[in-house]
């Protein structure tokens, strides 16, 4: 298109110059009138205009020629149609007839500004997946109409350094720009969140036996591997710090300066090469205190006495969050007396179990093996007690005796009569 406007350029340029040959005095051929065009000037116009007319006329009469240059296209009527931003130059040529020379070109010129376009960037919030994020914008020309002009989007951290493809958690500046080489310019900002990723996270071995150790729960995170911390509370639980061993050290006793030190000789007044003036009875070497010796000891970070305890687990991580909770039962079962005295009355073993509600069965069995409802009688027994209760793990069994009673006798009166 532009190479055929050019190759009319200069072909009218040429007819021109051909009749300013043949106008020349003397001329016997000029016998052809002189014509103008008379072409209309051309306002600065935005990008995305409806086509509109820059029809010319001659003073011949005669039809005008167009041509253009720049982002546009003009038909044979005028009827120019903007097609981009820019500058464009409009030709105005009539070659003439064999009764009118060649007009003169005409030449004008006008800038093709570009449009502006509504940029929405909405603002969001998603989790962490440490995969990088971004937002999309959308875009629309005066009339609502939607457009997908090259758009670049970047973003700031809170520190407002740049970067490339957010991934960590975080709040980040998102920018939308339509690029400079589109027909069209416009921008929008948002809000780009993200947010920790929830971790899950499972609480086991919440039934343990009462042993006099430390009895802590099991943490599972998924994703595997994060830092969780566990806290227990009930009774008179406490968490400790460890305590590093101390090696003991004797007092030692302050060391004098005399007039007969061997190395820092020093009478009254003398200065030192460090540039200190000593007297005899100055401090030479400082006393040390005696230090007695401490035992090292481990950090208590979970309960040993039995009882219950409600334990809570909290991820400790940059990218994850996440809770639990769960009660924690030390289990402690214990048959107090292995021995009585026979009565003659049934005497039960007395058992102590904490947690005092704990659901159990206490059972007998003789030393025949055959089970006994209470024991009475003086035997050896098994005493079986079985905890029916989820929140502690075992059976506990023990040996109980019922000891014969001492025989007493009442003999009466031992005195009688001789004969």
């Amino acid at each position: 298109m532009i190479g055929t406007k050019v190759r009319r350029t200069i072909a009218g340029q040429l007819a021109f110059a051909t009749a300013m040959i043949f106008s020349l005095p003397g001329n016997m051929m000029a016998q052809q009138a002189a014509q103008t065009i008379s072409a209309p000037s051309i306002d600065d116009v935005t990008y995305g205009v409806a086509p509109f007319s820059v029809s010319a006329t001659s003073t011949s009469g005669l039809s005008v020629s167009y041509g253009v240059a720049g982002p546009a296209a003009v038909d044979t009527d005028g009827l120019l149609t903007v097609l981009g931003k820019g500058s464009v130059t409009v030709f105005f040529f009539q070659n003439g007839n064999a009764s009118y020379y060649i007009a003169a070109p005409v030449v004008k010129s006008f800038t093709v500004n570009g449009a502006t376009a509504t940029v929405t960037l909405a603002d969001a919030s998603v989790a962490y997946t440490g995969t990088g994020q971004s937002l999309t914008p959308t875009q629309t020309d005066s009339g609502g109409t939607a457009l997908s002009e090259p758009t670049s989007v970047t973003y700031t951290d809170a520190a407002g350094a740049a970067v490339s493809s957010p991934t960590n958690v975080g709040v980040y500046t998102a920018t939308a720009t339509i690029t400079t080489g589109s027909n069209y310019s416009g921008s929008d900002t948002a809000t780009l969140t993200i947010t920790k990723a929830a971790a899950t996270v499972t609480i086991s071995e919440t039934s343990q036996s009462h042993d006099g150790s430390q009895n802590p729960v099991t943490v599972v995170t998924v994703p595997a591997g994060l830092t969780v911390t566990t806290t227990y509370t009930g009774g008179s639980f406490a968490p400790a710090a460890a305590v590093v061993a101390v090696v003991g050290v004797d007092a030692v006793a302050a060391v004098l300066y005399t007039a007969a030190d061997d190395t820092d000789t020093a009478t009254a007044g003398v200065q030192l090469a460090d540039g200190t003036t000593v007297s005899v009875g100055d401090v030479k070497t400082a006393a040390v205190t005696a230090v007695t010796a401490v035992t090292a000891v481990a950090a208590v970070t979970a309960p040993s006495a039995a009882g219950d305890y409600a334990v809570s687990v909290t991820v400790v991580d940059d990218s994850y969050s996440g809770t639990a909770s769960a009660t924690l039962t030390i289990g402690s079962v214990t048959i107090d007396n292995t021995a009585a005295t026979y009565t003659s009355f049934a005497q039960a073993s007395t058992v102590t179990l904490v947690p005092s509600d704990l659901t159990h069965t206490v059972t007998y069995t003789n030393s025949a093996g055959t089970a006994v409802t209470i024991p009475t009688k003086s035997d050896t027994y098994t005493v079986l007690v079985t905890v029916s209760d989820t929140r502690y793990p075992g059976d506990t069994s023990a040996s109980y005796s019922i000891n014969p009673a001492a025989l007493t006798a009442d003999l009466g009166d031992l005195s009688t009569v001789y004969g």
